[in-house]
């Protein structure tokens, strides 16, 4: 309902647009396509007629913006004539919105920068030997959020992979980093540094799950075959709150019904 509403009051404000004061008194008490669905055999051509028309005549005759909202206004009554639920025309709307955006922001970054993520839920560290998952040596880190808001972010300000996931505590959004361990020339790279809340130089063997802290970045444009993108490494993680790793150093049997303590020294089971 909240997107029907909005959606509504949108093209109300366009309506005043579309059908001006001067369509209301040929007939008066109609609005302009009340008349033309009782003229018109064939209103879904006139309903596209009307958007090639603004289309066509876009920057020409009145400013941009209420051209292309006369020509969402047709597109949006055409698709209701077609009983397309109003939630899905704003979702359709709102995707492409978001595409728009990202597109714009991409094209936008033209230089290298840096840049860091905060307050970042860390899983998976892999941060002082590099691991081979796809025949290239990397280092890697996996960072979470449960704040929706933020993982928009990462992933439209940021250019971040972000996928949703759920666990028992509920959904999360991830998003996992790498630092490649050999250079483009064939050369070594070192690791990503791990720091302290103080700054100072910690294990990063030691990082376990649910730690969190802040991580930086280099990101950079690039454009091959003609698709855009940026890429990201990792350079640097600073840990805040430090979850310490403990590995499970052994492996052994629970213990199943009534069992005795046994006496003396026990060497075999």
């Amino acid at each position: 309902m909240r997107h029907e509403a909005y959606m509504k009051e949108r093209l109300a404000m366009q309506n005043k647009a579309v059908s001006p004061k001067h369509y209301k008194e040929i007939v008066p008490g109609y609005q302009y396509m009340q008349m033309m669905e009782h003229m018109l055999p064939d209103v879904d051509s006139h309903l596209l007629g009307q958007v090639y028309k603004y289309l066509m005549r876009l920057g020409k005759k009145d400013n941009e913006e209420q051209e292309l909202g006369k020509v969402l206004w047709y597109l949006v009554y055409l698709m209701r004539r077609k009983a397309v639920d109003w939630n899905e025309i704003y979702d359709i709307a709102e995707d492409a919105a978001m595409a728009a955006d990202k597109q714009r922001r991409t094209v936008m970054i033209t230089e290298k920068r840096t840049i860091i993520i905060r307050d970042a839920e860390m899983h998976w560290a892999k941060l002082v030997k590099p691991v081979e998952p796809f025949g290239t040596l990397q280092w890697e880190l996996q960072i979470r959020t449960r704040d929706k808001a933020t993982a928009k972010s990462w992933k439209d300000d940021y250019y971040l992979a972000v996928k949703q996931e759920d666990d028992d505590a509920g959904v999360y959004w991830k998003a996992n980093l790498k630092r490649k361990a050999v250079k483009k020339d064939g050369g070594n790279n070192t690791p990503p540094d791990v720091l302290d809340a103080a700054k100072q130089p910690i294990d990063g063997s030691t990082l376990g799950n649910g730690s969190v802290g802040n991580v930086m970045l280099f990101q950079y444009p690039y454009e091959v075959a003609g698709r855009k993108g940026v890429s990201s490494i990792l350079s640097k993680v600073q840990v805040v709150d430090h979850k310490v790793y403990q590995p499970d150093t052994g492996t052994d049997f629970d213990i199943v019904g009534d069992v005795e303590e046994p006496k003396g020294d026990v060497t075999d089971f």
